[in-house]
C-alpha cells in the first residue's frame, strides 16, 4: 500500500500533509493529481527532489524496538 505526502522543501522534509492517494493529496493542497503524479514520477526518474512523495506502506507492520 501506497501513501501519498506533500514535505517541505528544506532538508528535514517534514510532512504537511498525508493522503491515500494522489487525488485526495491535490484536494487538500488545491493541486491538480496529474501535477504530482507527475513531479513524482519525474523526480524519481532524473534524481531531483520534489516536495511530493509516494511512499510505500507494509499492512500489518509492527512497531519493535
Amino acid at each position: 500500500m501506497y501513501i501519498y505526502l506533500c514535505v517541505t522543501a528544506d532538508i528535514y522534509e517534514l510532512p504537511i500533509a498525508v493522503a491515500d492517494n494522489s487525488g485526495e493529496l491535490g484536494k487538500m493542497l488545491g493541486a491538480r493529481r496529474e501535477t504530482i503524479n507527475s513531479a513524482i514520477y519525474h523526480s524519481r526518474k532524473d534524481g531531483w527532489n520534489s516536495i511530493y512523495k509516494r511512499v510505500n506502506v507494509e499492512e500489518g507492520e509492527d512497531y519493535e524496538e
